[in-house]
């Protein structure tokens, strides 16, 4: 998806130069931008220090008071997603920003995501490139794949499609789904790598696998037109079948398109591959984050 262009900055340069190449003032994200950021912010899974930290809101800021950069982090996060407190962006930014300070990679991911959407501090995309780079080279997965989306789209840098797969490389690595998603893109387009196919199919199936609705949609796409895989409408209608189980409009408009020609056999096998998919793979259909 296309980003907007401020200032630039070389793609080599540190973060501290960051901060010096501006983008040229707020601008509106679009929605389905808007959307694509709060699916990857860093929403990591509750460490064993986090599980330690009191549930009670006021033993919790006693901890992030006196110093507990775990308590900070949570705090953070809390009044972002407005769990058990009222959603406060500005107090979320408050706590982040302490933890971050002191190097948190979790909450300086994060801080940069409340600077890039403009949420409880102004649009900033060159403080969210700062903070995401900072995390990113702590070896944050989700910071990694923010820190490539921004090449990519030229948020606050000079866009770079080689940076950008280079962290998204590293992201994959890691198992990001996002990642993964956005390499298949690139290996379709051969935006910044030869294309290919079969390479494309490989990362879109690593994401599929873990949930990633978008990426199973592409691979209902992949079915569908024979790229990368043999044609198969079956695969193509299961794959949509799974995509439809979160809810996603994209895949109940494309399912009843796909299935039009299809036969009452064809409907049946794909209905019956696509529970025997979730059941031998129940990440296809995730719960819930529990946290940002």
């Amino acid at each position: 998806m296309e980003g907007f262009h401020g200032r630039s900055l070389p793609a080599k340069q540190p973060a501290a130069m960051a901060k010096t190449a501006c983008a040229a003032g707020p601008v509106a994200y679009r929605a389905a931008m808007k959307w694509i950021v709060a699916l990857l912010v860093a929403a990591t899974s509750l460490t064993g220090d986090d599980k330690k930290l009191p549930t009670e809101l006021p033993k919790l800021k006693s901890l992030a008071t006196n110093g507990s950069v775990e308590a900070q982090y949570q705090l953070g996060l809390l009044y972002a997603t407005g769990e058990t407190v009222p959603q406060d962006y500005e107090e979320s930014v408050k706590w982040y920003t302490m933890a971050a300070k002191r190097g948190l990679a979790k909450a300086q991911n994060n801080l940069g995501v409340r600077f890039e959407r403009g949420e409880g501090v102004n649009q900033n995309f060159c403080e969210a490139l700062t903070w995401y780079l900072k995390a990113a080279e702590q070896g944050n997965a989700f910071a990694q794949t923010n820190l490539g989306a921004m090449f990519a789209r030229g948020n606050g840098v000079r866009r770079n499609v080689e940076e950008s797969i280079k962290w998204y490389r590293k992201a994959a690595t890691q198992g990001d789904a996002r990642a993964q998603n956005f390499l298949g893109h690139n290996y379709r387009r051969g935006n910044g790598v030869v294309r290919d196919l079969k390479e494309a199919v490989k990362y879109f199936r690593l994401a599929a696998n873990q949930g990633y609705v978008d990426a199973q949609n592409s691979m209902a796409v992949r079915y569908k037109n024979g790229e990368g895989v043999e044609k198969d409408m079956v695969k193509c209608l299961a794959w949509r079948i799974i995509a439809c189980e979160h809810g996603n409009f994209t895949a109940f408009t494309w399912k009843a398109k796909d299935s039009k020609d299809m036969t009452p056999a064809q409907h049946k096998a794909a209905e019956d591959l696509a529970k025997e998919m979730i059941k031998q793979n129940p990440k296809l259909i995730p719960a819930p984050p529990a946290d940002e």
